[in-house]
């Protein structure tokens, strides 16, 4: 489907690349609105600056990655996977994050406001200054995560494990953490969010 190694400012929108395999390519302030992407495999590519609202990306791979400030607004990601990718100021808002899979990889400023990511496995991941707000994080495993100044206002971590994982400088207030299991360390720094002291 892609004859050049690299686009920049190109219209993709509705194109057709399901099932197909891609390596190395590297796409800056194009366009792919409405495209279908299901099951391809991306691997080593980089998008920036890119636009997949409305987009196909059913079961597809994105390995080792780098999605940067990009939007996939009411994109589909039924089953799609992203493993050890960059997706730094990447915007998700309204996507179908169903059976999503994250291995790892740097998620620091995205929006991922009112997603559902319902017993997820979420371990090893850097969400620093991410916006959850009004997320759905119930029965995750939110293990070695970096929480630090993530937006996390009306989300709700109800029977999640969070232990292992850094919520320093994160507002906590609003957030639904019943059921939750916490470390030692982390109920410290929610105790000083609420205006307690600890004094062992």
């Amino acid at each position: 489907m892609f004859e050049r190694r690299s686009y920049d400012g190109h219209d993709f929108s509705g194109a057709v690349g399901a099932e197909g395999q891609y390596e190395g390519l590297e796409f800056h302030d194009c366009q792919l609105e409405g495209a279908n992407f299901t099951e391809a495999v991306f691997r080593n590519c980089s998008f920036e600056k890119c636009r997949f609202s409305g987009a196909k990306f059913n079961g597809a791979q994105f390995i080792h990655c780098a999605i940067v400030n990009c939007t996939f607004q009411y994109a589909s990601l039924f089953g799609a996977s992203f493993e050890e990718c960059k997706m730094t100021g990447t915007v998700f808002v309204g996507s179908d994050a169903s059976a999503l899979t994250i291995r790892g990889g740097d998620w620091s400023y995205t929006d991922l406001r009112e997603m559902d990511f319902y017993k997820m496995d979420l371990e090893g991941i850097n969400f620093r200054g991410a916006d959850f707000n009004r997320a759905k994080l119930e029965k995750c495993r939110i293990k070695n995560c970096n929480l630090e100044g993530a937006v996390i206002s009306g989300a709700s971590f109800r029977d999640s494990d969070l232990r292992d994982s850094n919520i320093a400088a994160t507002d906590i207030l609003g957030a639904d953490f019943r059921g939750a299991r916490i470390d030692v360390e982390q109920a410290i720094d929610m105790a000083q969010a609420l205006g307690a002291r600890f004094e062992p």
